[in-house]
């Protein structure tokens, strides 16, 4: 899933016809609006992945790397680092370390970390973060038209794609489980 294909279903939400033209042809009847609004569009979709992210799924990445001088700082790594989940060596096997707020120390020298991270501020050609995680294309543009809404001062369409937004997740994240409440056993 790409970010631009998020973003043509909020604009489909929005009922943008105008906004679905300009990402797929280029152009609009007015450019500046269209442009403008696809902008807000992509800056809302960040807002959203950034809150994905950090409150409802976080999402990991493993990732091999080298360490030099039993040092390695983050800035190492493709993406921030929120959370070091583990750190094993290319067998398979844990490694001691010590985790500190810049970088992790450690006498291994590959090493495989597998950690939680915020996306990075997204272009509109780029994938999402969210491919292969339980949140879906149209979750993640029911956030961005709630967002967009706000922005642009329409607080009553906004609540309503809230709400469709945060069922959509509850729904997403619960696994497909019912949860039922135990019925009473009276004596």
């Amino acid at each position: 899933m790409t970010v631009k294909s998020i973003i043509k279903l909020a604009s489909s939400l929005l009922n943008r016809k105008d906004l679905i033209t300009y990402l797929d042809v280029g152009t609009s009847t007015d450019e500046e609006r269209a442009k403008q609004d696809v902008d807000t569009l992509l800056t809302t979709y960040n807002i959203i992945a950034e809150e994905l992210s950090t409150v409802y799924n976080y999402i990991t990445y493993n990732q091999k790397l080298t360490v030099a001088g039993g040092v390695l700082k983050y800035t190492q790594f493709t993406y921030n680092p929120i959370k070091i989940i583990s750190v094993k060596d290319m067998e398979g096997k844990d490694v001691e370390c010590t985790i500190l707020p810049t970088e992790l120390k450690t006498n291994t020298h590959r090493i495989e970390v597998k950690y939680t991270y915020i996306p990075p501020k997204r272009k509109i050609v780029e994938e999402s973060d969210f491919t292969n995680t339980p949140i879906k294309e149209s979750i993640i543009a029911y956030g961005v038209v709630t967002e967009y809404c706000l922005i642009k001062g329409m607080y009553e369409e906004a609540g309503l794609w809230h709400d469709k937004y945060l069922n959509s997740l509850s729904n997403a994240l619960s696994n497909g489980k019912s949860k039922k409440l135990k019925g009473r056993v009276w004596w």
